[in-house]
């Protein structure tokens, strides 16, 4: 048996009396991924899920974007091919959040939000395009856009960005953010 203060043929590596082996601290715990359903919605919407229709021409968009939201909990009450569809499917279905493309047959995705805007004013609007353009990006923010991505947002970060402009705040792609810092900072 060893002596009282001394280590054992059987100690742990990471022994406490010298810190030089000491175990390594645990990693923290991840953050709740904001597009967990477990994870709270706007304000005075306790944890219920946005309700989003989708806006996009393209029915494989659309497609992609209504499997990627529902199998993270967030509901998407319908889809329009078009801006005009887009107004009337949110007049009928009012939803949170219109996911919508910029550029759509008919009527653009800037007027379709515009138009919502106005007759629904509660609800906000998150813009996609592929077109990383600062015109769009001006444009988009002036009719009323609560966020911008582009179309190679990962997954994760689209539905994190639907719940996080369903609480009301305002988001930007970051590529597009940093460069409209540069271009602030170098302005000056």
């Amino acid at each position: 048996m060893p002596e009282a203060g001394t280590a054992s043929a059987h100690a742990s590596p990471w022994s406490a009396r010298d810190p030089a082996r000491r175990r390594p601290p645990r990693p923290p715990r991840p953050e709740p991924d904001p597009g967990h359903p477990g994870a709270t919605a706007g304000p005075g919407q306790g944890s219920r899920a946005p309700r989003v229709l989708i806006a996009d021409g393209e029915e494989l968009v659309r497609t992609g974007f209504r499997l990627i939201l529902t199998a993270r909990g967030t509901e998407v009450i319908g889809e329009a091919v078009d801006g005009v569809q887009a107004v009337a499917e949110a007049e009928r279905l009012r939803p949170d959040v219109l996911l919508t493309d910029i550029r759509m047959p008919n009527l653009d995705g800037l007027e379709a939000a515009e138009r919502v805007l106005r007759s629904l004013p509660r609800c906000r609007v998150l813009t996609l395009t592929t077109f990383d353009l600062d015109h769009y990006v001006c444009a988009a923010l002036a009719a009323g856009a609560s966020g911008f991505l582009l179309k190679d947002v990962t997954a994760a970060h689209l539905a994190a960005a639907v719940r996080l402009v369903n609480t009301g705040d305002a988001l930007l792609a970051p590529s597009i953010t940093r460069r409209l810092v540069e271009r602030h900072v170098t302005a000056r």
